[in-house]
């Protein structure tokens, strides 16, 4: 008897114990407002009435078998408030992941183990570019339309939330966690247009050519060592090989780039030991060699319908971005009908979660797609610092300069609180520092600039015609994309879009030297401010 009082008093004791250390996450478990709140219906079905504060007349979404939306509204402004609101419902938490990724601020929400990709994005200035962009809009009366949908779309978003709050439907990640959401701003959107930019544009293959040839120089001595590096990249061309006279006619212009036998890397070993060596190199050096390795490509294309069954245009596109859970892409369909009925915008196709506007897609007019051009658009540079390391010689100046060091803070979950780490940001004339191998780079990238793609795109999802389209292209500065664009009107186009740093101070005599960290000190490879290589006529394109 007395056993089994003494383990009926040690089991409460421990239920106690349990219950009190997992309070924090019993809510979970709430039938009204917990995961089973959080259980999709198999499929959307019925009609259901919503008021919305912040619409400002009647929007009708409409789900078809394949979950795709369809959204009738009869204004802009409420088109994107709803396209706000329907994709908060499906994707609220990727939108809020990719926004603070952008900004470096996930480990307020996942910990320690985000606080590295947080300074590296702090770094990176993503944040920045999207502020300077934001101000943009803010001030510029020609960009009213775009700052008019960022406010309604983020109207949009924050009517879905409060509503999820209120119905406990909220993902079940915020549940997990213990958190809310924060609300949506216009700069959030901004944010996840500059990570979009960022992986499609940014990247350290200039520093790890660095690390490449200075392994392969050390085994083998300096000019065997660029030589072998040449060896394995493709040797530049003028870019006349590619690009099809302007005055040709289609097709029998298309010639066959002259084809060249790829050279194998010749290491002359000769003995045991010279194995070994490169081998203890490549060893530490493999990992900086991802970007020879993982060449990848998208395709897209377009053609005459003098050349089709039809006698209509054929356009196609794969972007081959990343396939996730869940996808990279939002399909919609979007429609802004007038009050007699006549229709203004009809246009489908895929967005980013977190936008307003159809990245690639078709309207009733024209169609068009898009694949990476891989443009370099990012920088580094080196100098020559003083003593004290915090002042570098720049050449132009005729001067040392200090380095600007910019205070912030990252924020990080410690068991439920929020811990702040304080990070100094250095920045150079060029753009912030990093250090790889004991060195210090700058880095400069074209998506630390205010960039106007946002506006391209929604000034190509209402393009009635060739001219509406290219007169919006002027507007694509990031990334650069190889647009491939055809009409009702049967014509078809090609234009490696985007703003393309324009260098100076380059020595041209050995390739090379031009995909290498640049000698900022020297003034090496410094951007043109006032002349830019623009879209449409500066940029190679065939009409």
């Amino acid at each position: 008897m007395k056993r089994w009082v003494a383990g009926l008093a040690i089991s409460l004791v421990l239920l106690v114990v349990i219950a009190f250390m997992a309070s924090d996450y019993l809510s979970i478990l709430d039938p009204r407002k917990g995961i089973w709140a959080n259980i999709p219906a198999s499929k959307r079905s019925g009609e259901k009435v919503i008021r919305l504060q912040g619409l400002e007349d009647e929007v009708i979404v409409v789900w078809d078998k394949w979950g795709v939306p369809h959204i009738f509204a009869s204004s802009e402004r409420d088109l994107a408030f709803a396209f706000g609101y329907v994709q908060a419902m499906d994707r609220l938490w990727q939108m809020d992941l990719e926004r603070r990724l952008a900004s470096g601020r996930l480990s307020e929400l996942l910990g320690d183990v985000t606080y590295e990709t947080d300074l590296f994005f702090r770094t990176m200035g993503l944040k920045l570019g999207a502020e300077r962009t934001w101000e943009l809009v803010e001030n510029d009366p020609s960009l009213s339309d775009l700052k008019e949908d960022l406010e309604a779309f983020s109207a949009g978003v924050n009517a879905a939330i409060r509503e999820m709050e209120a119905s406990g439907t909220l993902p079940i990640e915020y549940k997990l966690l213990g958190v809310k959401p924060e609300p949506w701003e216009p700069l959030d959107t901004l944010l996840v247009d500059k990570l979009i930019c960022w992986g499609l544009t940014g990247g350290f293959e200039s520093l790890y050519l660095y690390k490449l040839l200075e392994g392969l120089q050390e085994a083998f001595g300096v000019e065997e060592g660029c030589e072998m590096v040449k060896s394995i990249l493709p040797a530049d061309r003028p870019i006349d090989e590619y690009i099809i006279p302007p005055n040709s006619s289609a097709p029998s212009a298309l010639q066959e780039a002259p084809l060249e036998p790829v050279n194998a890397l010749k290491m002359s070993l000769g003995n045991p030991d010279g194995l070994l060596r490169v081998m203890a190199w490549w060893e530490e050096a493999d990992r900086y060699c991802g970007f020879i390795r993982g060449l990848l490509g998208s395709n897209n294309w377009v053609v005459s319908g003098a050349l089709t069954e039809s006698g209509k245009p054929i356009l196609c596109n794969d972007p081959h971005l990343a396939l996730g859970v869940p996808p990279t892409w939002y399909e919609a369909h979007l429609v802004v009908r007038e009050e007699g009925g006549s229709i203004l915008l009809n246009v489908r196709g895929v967005a980013f979660p977190g936008t307003p506007i159809i990245v690639i897609g078709r309207n009733d007019r024209i169609a068009w797609g898009f694949t990476n051009v891989g443009a370099d658009v990012i920088d580094f540079y080196y100098y020559v610092w003083d003593g004290t390391g915090e002042k570098y010689w720049y050449e132009p100046e005729g001067k040392w300069l200090g380095v600007k060091r910019v205070k912030e803070t990252i924020w990080v979950r410690e068991e439920g609180k929020l811990v702040p780490r304080t990070i100094y940001i250095n920045y150079t004339i060029h753009g912030p520092l990093i250090e790889r191998w004991g060195v210090k780079f700058a880095v400069k990238w074209l998506g630390h600039y205010a960039t106007l793609e946002a506006e391209a795109l929604r000034r190509y999802n209402w393009a009635r015609d060739m001219a509406d389209f290219i007169e919006a292209l002027k507007l694509f500065q990031l990334p650069a994309q190889n647009h491939v664009y055809a009409d009702v009107e049967g014509n078809i186009a090609w234009w490696a879009c985007g703003r393309y740093p324009n260098r100076t101070n380059l020595d041209r005599s050995d390739p090379l030297k031009i995909w290498l960290p640049y000698n900022g000190s020297a003034g090496e490879g410094e951007w043109n401010e006032q002349d830019w290589i623009d879209p449409p006529d500066e940029v190679p394109h065939l009409i």
